[in-house]
């Protein structure tokens, strides 16, 4: 633990820690995002099928929009009941 101390991390996390977490984590999702669709353009100009990778390329998308509509709408309150 005093190595963690040491090399700068702090056993709570602020706001500004979580900023940083959170552009890290869309940054390397965007990263992702961007490399599978390159693969997956390349490998359809190959070879005229749908990749595997594609797949999971539009997995990743669908996951990302239903979490993200689904916090929106729960936090946001807009729900009517």
């Amino acid at each position: 633990m005093r190595l963690f101390t040491r090399l700068g991390f702090r056993a709570g996390a602020d706001e500004m820690y979580m900023h940083i977490s959170g552009l890290a984590v869309r940054l390397s999702w965007l990263t992702a995002m961007v490399l599978l669709l390159g693969w997956s353009i390349h490998d359809v100009v190959l070879m005229p099928v749908l990749p595997a990778q594609f797949i999971v390329l539009l997995m990743a998308i669908i996951v990302y929009w239903a979490v993200y509509l689904y916090v929106q709408r729960n936090l946001t309150g807009s729900r009517e009941e």
